[in-house]
């Protein structure tokens, strides 16, 4: 793309609902931070006509314009904004340097999942301390043996997994 990156200070909310305002766009945010660092523009344009699309014959006779539209419209407006990079030679797309700051957006790894991210960050910190200081002989701490703590701490990382998969 030839456009000049916007990458001065933040976005501004209303900006940020502009581009994710539409589906395709959040659909490219999404694959491209599913893809785990860079994804061809025709498989993403496969991905997100199989998404609309009621079934796979559709989904091939949506193909194109999905592609039109993301070379067109989609991509460029996105990398003006340095949400993505797009190397027109590859036909691929990369994480740009504003990638993170919309992803807290969206249904990517961020926002929720970095609050989820945390909460198990907190158990596991909180579950070694008191199984250190059950061994050590922490008052209170040593009531319950090292080994009741530990499964005490693996069966509630145990439930916060399977209530985050089936919520």
């Amino acid at each position: 793309m030839t456009g000049e990156v916007n990458t001065e200070g933040e976005l501004d909310e209303a900006e940020i609902f502009h581009i994710l305002g539409n589906d395709r766009r959040r659909a490219t945010i999404n694959g491209l931070a599913e893809s785990g660092g860079s994804i061809a523009v025709s498989e993403l344009a496969e991905q997100i006509a199989a998404q609309e699309a009621d079934n796979e014959e559709d989904a091939q006779k949506l193909y194109k314009s999905v592609y039109v539209s993301l070379r067109q419209t989609h991509l460029p407006k996105l990398e003006e904004q340095g949400i993505i990079q797009y190397d027109a030679d590859d036909q691929r797309i990369m994480p740009g340097g504003r990638m993170n700051e919309i992803q807290v957006y969206t249904d990517g790894s961020t926002g929720l999942g970095a609050m989820q991210r945390s909460v198990y960050l907190v158990v596991s910190v909180v579950g070694l301390l008191t199984i250190v200081g059950a061994q050590l002989g922490v008052p209170v701490l040593d009531a319950l043996a090292v080994e009741v703590w530990a499964v005490i701490f693996l069966t509630l990382i145990i439930v916060l997994s399977v209530y985050q998969q089936y919520r």
